[in-house]
C-alpha cells in the first residue's frame, strides 16, 4: 500500500510541475504579446504624431508665404512703399531660389515685341523634403513628387483685354534657419505700367525650374481662356491669348531677411 501511495504522490507532483510550467509559459506568451502590441502601438503613434507635426509645420509655412504674397500685392497693386512679414522658422530655412524670369510679349503690326520682363529670385521656405515658394505673385508647394499651386499668379485675359501683374524680386541677406523669428522686409525699388492697344495676341512666358514648370502650366491654364492656349517645354511655360489690349504693371521689389 505504501508503494502505491508513493507512486500516486509522484504522479500528482509531476502533474503539478507540468501545470506550473504550462502556467509560466502561458504567462510569458501573453506578456510577450502584450509587450509587442504596446511597442507597435507606441511606435506607430509616434510616427503618426511626427507626420502630423510635419504636415502642420508645412501648412503653417504655406500660410506665412501666402501672407507675404498679400503684402507684396500691397506694393504691386495698391502701391504701398514697403511691408514687413514675420516668419517663425520652426526648423525651416528661409533662402532665395535660382533666378527665374517672366515676360509679356505682343504681336502687333506683323511682328512680335517685348512689352515687359521681370527677373525673379524666388522666396523659398525650405523644410528639406518640402518647400513653399513665392515666385512672380504665385505661391507653390514643392516636394520630391512635384509642385502644387497654392496661389495663382495675378493674371486675367479675354478676347478684348489682358491684364498682367509682373513682380520682379531681388534677394538680400543670408539664408536664415533654426527656431527663431525672421522679419522679411519688402521694399519697392521700381515700378512701371504700360498699355498696348491694337494687338493681335499676347504671350505670357515663364522660365522657371523644371520641377515647378508643370505647376506654372496648371496655374496659367486656369487664368487664361482657350483649351490649347498654354504649352510646356521642359522649364518654360508659354500662353498665347488672342486679345486686343494688353496692360502690364511691373514692380521690382527688394526682399530682405532681417533678424
Amino acid at each position: 500500500m505504501r508503494g502505491s501511495t508513493d507512486a500516486d504522490a509522484g504522479e500528482r507532483g509531476s502533474g503539478s510541475r507540468d501545470r506550473a510550467v504550462s502556467d509560466v509559459l502561458g504567462f510569458v506568451l501573453i506578456f510577450s504579446l502584450v509587450l509587442t502590441s504596446t511597442v507597435v502601438v507606441v511606435v506607430a503613434g509616434i510616427g503618426g504624431l511626427e507626420d502630423a507635426r510635419e504636415a502642420e509645420r508645412v501648412s503653417n509655412a504655406e500660410r506665412a508665404v501666402d501672407v507675404l504674397a498679400d503684402n507684396i500685392d500691397d506694393l504691386a497693386v495698391r502701391r504701398a512703399p514697403a511691408r514687413g512679414t514675420e516668419f517663425s522658422l520652426s526648423s525651416g530655412t528661409l533662402t532665395f531660389g535660382a533666378e527665374t524670369r517672366m515676360s509679356v510679349l505682343v504681336w502687333r503690326d506683323g511682328s512680335q515685341r517685348l512689352v515687359a520682363e521681370a527677373t525673379m529670385e524666388p522666396v523659398v521656405y525650405d523644410f528639406g523634403d518640402e518647400r513653399v515658394v513665392y515666385e512672380g505673385t504665385a505661391v507653390f508647394r514643392e516636394s520630391s513628387g512635384g509642385a502644387a499651386v497654392v496661389r495663382r499668379p495675378r493674371l486675367s485675359a479675354d478676347d478684348e483685354a489682358a491684364v498682367v501683374t509682373l513682380v520682379g524680386t531681388e534677394g538680400f541677406g543670408a539664408s536664415r534657419g533654426g527656431q527663431g523669428r525672421v522679419l522679411v522686409r519688402t521694399l519697392v525699388d521700381d515700378r512701371d505700367a504700360r498699355t498696348v492697344r491694337g494687338v493681335t495676341n499676347a504671350t505670357v512666358r515663364v522660365r522657371t525650374t523644371e520641377s515647378r514648370a508643370p505647376a506654372w502650366l496648371r496655374a496659367l491654364e486656369a487664368t487664361t481662356p482657350g483649351d490649347d492656349a498654354c504649352s510646356l517645354d521642359v522649364d518654360t511655360v508659354e500662353c498665347v491669348v488672342e486679345t486686343e489690349t494688353v496692360t502690364v504693371t511691373e514692380t521690382t521689389v527688394d526682399v530682405r531677411y532681417e533678424a
